[in-house]
């Protein structure tokens, strides 16, 4: 019972905001002033869940440092750091190339400073990073569970200095430090057993060939959507808090966090020269990384909080 009874807040907690309604006027149609009524009570049997949830179970639930987002993460650090362990062991297995030592070294010097400051963050459970850079011409990078961070040799062709460097790097450091992995294989977890569930009701209800073809199709339509309307918003949510925390990360190692935002206008200004507005428009909802634009805006935002008294508004 206990079990279930977690997976029923879980569930609240995982799902996205639900928004509620302003009082209808009595003098409009009825059925807006019972959209209210219901919108208004899910959105406070919501709140009243999670609560609950991080009274509860608060292992479960932790606050995102700087952010001060609440997570759902069933993982714990531990659990993280071994799937990183086991990732590095397995994939890192082949020495860095002689190309790639210079390279390297840069990486390593201005992760160390990024780490160092990102101690203070995250405490007793600091993840075991380890960093590498890949032969990869293309400008990428990524964090995967327990801070085990590639970058690709591409982003040195595209960074002007090390401020800007220092934003590629602290990005997927904030991944590391808000615990994204752990949070996005919880919610994945999560969505896989819905549908599943799904499944499993359309098909005892079906009773005939067609019934099932078409609950086949319904359940294949669900799979979709759920990913365009939750995973994907969930994880362009992650990037933008990423760089939250990366822009705060730099400055608290001396970088320049202005170099962030001239890095990623730069960005922006490739991708406005080459997309057309519908690809910029199907990108924007069907991607798993927000506009560049806007990207910038919120980084222009932030841009204060960096600039003045970074540790102090970090911590």
């Amino acid at each position: 019972m206990r079990r279930f009874q977690l997976t029923i807040l879980c569930a609240a907690a995982a799902l996205g905001p639900i928004t509620k309604a302003t009082s209808a006027d009595p003098a409009t149609n009825p059925w807006d002033t019972a959209w209210a009524m219901v919108t208004n009570k899910a959105h406070h049997a919501q709140v009243l869940a999670i609560e609950y949830a991080k009274t509860n179970y608060p292992q479960y639930f932790r606050e995102v440092p700087v952010t001060k987002r609440t997570e759902f993460n069933l993982l714990s650090p531990t659990q993280e750091n071994e799937l990183g362990n086991r990732f590095w062991a397995e994939s890192m297995t082949n020495a860095i190339s002689t190309d790639l030592s210079e390279a390297q070294r840069r990486l390593t010097n201005v992760a160390s400073k990024l780490v160092s400051a990102a101690e203070p963050l995250v405490g007793t459970n600091a993840p075991a990073f380890d960093l590498r850079m890949l032969p990869d011409t293309n400008f990428n990078a990524c964090c995967h569970f327990g801070g085990k961070i590639l970058v690709n040799a591409g982003v040195l062709h595209v960074v002007r200095d090390d401020d800007e460097f220092s934003f590629v790097i602290a990005h997927e450091i904030g991944h590391a430090v808000a615990r994204h992995a752990g949070e996005t294989l919880t919610r994945e977890l999560l969505r896989q057993k819905g549908i599943a569930a799904a499944r499993f009701i359309a098909d005892w209800t079906a009773q005939t060939r067609a019934q099932q073809k078409i609950g086949d199709l319904a359940i294949k339509g669900l799979d979709v959507a759920s990913v365009l309307a939750v995973a994907l918003p969930h994880e362009r949510e992650q990037e933008l808090e990423a760089d939250h925390l990366g822009l705060i990360l730099m400055s608290m190692a001396r970088y320049r966090p202005q170099a962030a935002v001239d890095l990623w206008q730069r960005m922006a200004d490739a991708q406005s020269d080459t997309n057309s507005l519908l690809a910029r428009t199907i990108s924007k909802y069907c991607s798993d990384h927000p506009p560049d634009a806007e990207r910038v805006e919120n980084l222009k935002c932030w841009l204060s909080q960096a600039t003045n008294s970074p540790a102090s508004n970090a911590l």
